[in-house]
């Protein structure tokens, strides 16, 4: 009787983590979409997306499950730093709610607060699943990873080429764009980091390219999706994380013909008209530099706990930094050009310090266990995210989450 209790056991616990696999699937298969399937929600500033919902759904599944069959919680390895920086964050929030927020303001900040935790939440759950011993797990969702790369350049070079002209879109709150790849995401900066990501997936799987493969296609496609964004952040990302890969396998010569291949790419980029093609363009410089100065003064005069994780729009508004016709509906408005600033600002120097312990760790972490995935990764965002708040963008952050918690699965230590 009591093995046919531990079968039953082991099967209820099977059924249960298959439904959240599937759910994770249902996510990367959402990613793809970016931007383009939201609910319907009567707060402007507020962005719900479909995305969030199953990341929600998956989080909770998973957390219901674990507590009501009583299943033993083995927490990875920054579990410490996950928690202390969400603990900054909701104190910070607190102690500002009174005196700077209304009581619709408190509510929409807290919700980019949870919002925070349950991505943060796919980072215990792949690494949950992964001790099911699940068959090729971390190759498929590599694989997984990699198409929704591929998908998402595919759906951003046919908007290139049939709807090259987006600045129809700035009367929604976006950026105007002529001739840039934005795809579903709707933004060429957050998409190039996406697929700077991909890449970093592909050139690890295909390393030492041998023969060609339809992997070799898909980096190629994924590439010129890249290209086409103009975006000299995600550029930049790319080389950083290229430079690492190159670095720890010790192949100076991949480096080289990287930039080899840069400099030929851009040389042969088109460059159909509008600023936003001109990679010498100095008008975003210029409003960067202002945006980080304004930073630093809401930094600044809230030096100790910040504004609150996420009050930032509001506090803006208050600054005067926002246009206040569209204050509430601009996609820009609830963050700042640079993803540590963003943290200073809303969290005080508590939360910056608890902040850069997680990421310190993450990339301590993946040097020591030889995880060049998420080294190179991590380089590549910490390089981007000096100049677009990419750390904490949905997207970005469920990805970082998916491979960190692959990457904890089992950690091995450098000879």
């Amino acid at each position: 009787m009591r093995l046919v209790a531990i079968l039953s056991e082991a099967r209820n616990k099977v059924l249960a983590k298959s439904k959240v696999l599937i759910l994770l699937y249902c996510y990367i298969v959402i990613f793809c979409f970016g931007q383009l399937v939201r609910v319907s929600w009567h707060l402007p500033e507020v962005n719900i997306h479909l995305a969030d919902i199953i990341v929600g759904l998956l989080v909770s599944t998973w957390l219901i499950w674990k507590l009501v069959k009583r299943d033993k919680f083995i927490f990875p390895p920054l579990t410490k730093q996950i928690f202390l920086f969400f603990f900054i964050a909701v104190s910070s929030l607190a102690i500002n709610s009174a005196d700077i927020l209304s009581g619709r303001e408190m509510f929409v900040s807290w919700l980019y607060l949870f919002r925070w935790l349950f991505y943060s939440g796919l980072y215990f759950v792949v690494y949950d699943l992964g001790q099911m011993k699940i068959s090729n797990f971390k190759f498929q969702i590599s694989n997984w990873l990699i198409g929704a790369g591929l998908v998402s350049a595919i759906l951003g070079l046919a908007q290139y080429a049939f709807l090259p002209d987006t600045r129809f879109l700035e009367a929604s709150g976006w950026d105007p764009h002529y001739y840039r790849l934005i795809g579903t995401f709707l933004d060429p900066g957050f998409l190039g980091a996406i697929f700077v990501l991909a890449l970093i997936l592909l050139t690890i799987k295909l390393w030492p390219l041998k023969k060609l493969s339809w992997q070799a296609f898909f980096w190629l496609i994924i590439y010129s999706a890249l290209a086409l964004t103009y975006s000299r952040a995600s550029y930049l990302a790319y080389l950083g994380a290229m430079g690492t890969i190159a670095w720890i396998r010790r192949a100076p010569k991949f480096f080289l013909a990287v930039l080899v291949a840069g400099v030929i790419t851009v040389l042969v980029l088109p460059r159909p008209g509008g600023e936003g093609v001109k990679l010498e363009r100095e008008s975003t410089i210029r409003f960067r530099l202002i945006n980080w100065q304004q930073s630093l003064t809401i930094a600044k005069d809230h030096l100790l706990f910040g504004v609150g994780f996420n009050a930032y729009r509001y506090v803006q508004r208050d600054y005067g930094y926002l246009d206040f016709a569209n204050w509430r509906v601009s996609h820009s408005g609830g963050g700042a050009d640079s993803s540590l600033l963003f943290t200073l600002a809303t969290t005080g120097i508590f939360g910056l310090l608890a902040y850069l312990w997680l990421w310190g760790k993450i990339f301590v972490n993946s040097f020591k266990t030889s995880n060049l995935v998420v080294l190179a990764s991590v380089v590549a965002l910490v390089v981007h995210s000096w100049f677009v708040n990419s750390l904490f963008y949905p997207w970005i952050m469920a990805w970082m989450w998916i491979i960190l918690g692959m990457g904890a699965i089992k950690e091995r230590k450098l000879p």
